[in-house]
């Protein structure tokens, strides 16, 4: 066990769902400031850069984690958000620092091969409906293109439908997610894959003003053309109640977490054909 004379930092664009992700699980696993410090870089269009007093922001998407040398100034760079979490949680595991605890249950899932192995394919579906959703709001939003194509837009909601419905089978299998969404007992919450889902479905909702687990009740065609079930989405509305009410997802006005309202107003800025 390793005793840290520089805190690790992590750089992220409070706000945005990628980092998100991070900060949200060193909330969730209680991981204090001395030990992986938040710095908050501007957005892109403000400067992009980080406050005075910490190391310049490195290059590259963030989030990036900045990891200090044993033995000398520099740092070494980890960037996307499951690698950083996994390499957090890696940490833990091994009480690898001085300060960090050993969790009773981890959030890659499990002890077993087969609960690590569901855990992953749940984090690969959260990802691909944040993916999905991105060609939905490029041109059917006021954030996306200057001259919307809603007919893409409407396209591309067909493909995160099917996203959704896979999500919500998952659930509704997952005996477990309300037990560990509901609990604030040590090593009993949230996996990987909950944190992944939950700041997408945050996204559409508090930016694009979009409650994805508010299915339509309609029956329509799926990805493929073929007739399909009805657009509802229970286990994903429980679990999104569920998940908004934990104290580690609430948004800190100090800390620039507050989505800008002038992308918020833009990102609500849908061509009406789009949801119809």
């Amino acid at each position: 066990m390793s005793q840290l004379t520089r805190p690790y930092l992590l750089y992220v664009y409070p706000w945005m769902p990628y980092p998100r992700r991070v900060t949200i699980y060193l909330r969730e696993r209680a991981i204090p400031p001395s030990l992986v410090t938040v710095v908050p870089v501007s957005d892109p269009q403000k400067g992009d850069s980080a406050p005075s007093g910490y190391p310049p922001r490195p290059t590259g998407s963030l989030p990036i984690l900045a990891i200090p040398s044993t033995t000398g100034p520099s740092y070494t760079y980890l960037d996307q958000s499951v690698a950083i979490m996994s390499y957090l949680e890696g940490l833990c595991e091994t009480q690898a620092v001085q300060g960090l605890t050993k969790p009773a249950r981890l959030m890659s899932g499990g002890d077993d091969v087969l609960s690590r192995a569901k855990n992953l394919g749940y984090m690969h579906l959260a990802d691909q409906a944040l993916a999905c959703w991105n060609p939905v709001r490029l041109f059917g939003s006021g954030a996306g293109l200057a001259t919307p194509i809603p007919a893409a837009a409407k396209e591309a909601l067909v493909w995160e439908k099917r996203e959704l419905k896979a999500l919500d089978k998952y659930l509704q299998q997952d005996a477990d997610f309300p037990r560990r969404l509901k609990s604030a007992a040590a090593g009993i919450g949230p996996v990987f894959g909950d944190i992944m889902l939950y700041s997408f479905l945050e996204l559409a909702d508090e930016m694009y003003g979009i409650d994805l687990t508010e299915g339509s009740g309609r029956t329509s065609n799926d990805a493929y053309g073929r007739v399909g079930s009805v657009e509802t989405y229970p286990a994903l509305n429980e679990f999104y109640d569920l998940f908004k009410a934990r104290p580690s997802v609430v948004r800190r006005s100090a800390e620039s977490e507050e989505i800008p309202p002038e992308i918020r107003k833009r990102g609500r800025m849908w061509a009406k054909e789009v949801f119809v």
